[in-house]
């Protein structure tokens, strides 16, 4: 069984845009302003219908990255028509070639919040993103998956 890696030092960021107003081009403007403050995005989720978007970074980015992202969408923030561009952290991300049922039921089984899992057809593989989760009850999950896990410390250039 190969390993999952937890991911640690990372932040999730949320672009809200208010309900039933799509902002145009809303995730080119984010991740071209991730770029430029050479962030590396780890994982991205984005909601078609309202343009919204969350992504991970490390998290020695996140603050600086905020920042950035509330200069960029200034306008629509004093427009209202951004709700909220913050972070979220602590947040842990699970990686690995993975049964993702079987990992996110005994995540699920100990109260933890998933807010993102994706599954990738190619290799099997799953990401799961935590937050509001303390390590030693995913890795009481892990370890329940007979799953072996090893830490990610350092994902960032930063």
């Amino acid at each position: 069984m190969q390993p999952i890696f937890l991911h640690e030092e990372v932040a999730v960021i949320f672009v809200e845009p208010r309900a039933n107003t799509p902002i145009p081009d809303c995730c080119g403007r984010v991740f071209n302003t991730a770029a430029r403050a050479d962030a590396t995005v780890l994982l991205i989720s984005s909601a078609s219908f309202t343009g919204g978007v969350s992504f991970v970074v490390p998290a020695n980015c996140a603050s600086r990255l905020v920042a950035l992202l509330r200069a960029e969408f200034r306008d629509e923030l004093k427009r209202c028509q951004i709700e909220s561009i913050h972070v979220q952290q602590p947040a842990i991300m699970l990686t690995g070639r993975t049964d993702g049922f079987t990992l996110v039921r005994e995540l699920a089984a100990r109260q933890i919040n998933i807010i993102n899992i994706a599954h990738r057809q190619g290799d099997a593989g799953t990401t799961a993103l935590i937050v509001q989760a303390k390590r030693e009850v995913v890795i009481e999950a892990l370890e329940a998956t007979n799953h072996e896990w090893q830490t990610l410390v350092g994902v960032s250039r930063h």
